[in-house]
């Protein structure tokens, strides 16, 4: 990857859905998480 233009105009598009998709995931994970470990009553938000 020694050129610039195309790596660079790849992760400009690539960077921001990697981080959307890497926090949702972890965030849908954590909750499916904390929904198994927590009991019904304590669901939140």
């Amino acid at each position: 990857m020694s050129t610039a233009s195309l790596p660079v105009t790849g992760l400009a598009f690539n960077y921001p859905l990697w981080i959307i998709v890497t926090v949702a995931t972890g965030l849908f994970v954590v909750g499916a998480l904390v929904s198994l470990i927590r009991k019904p009553g304590e669901n939140r938000p």
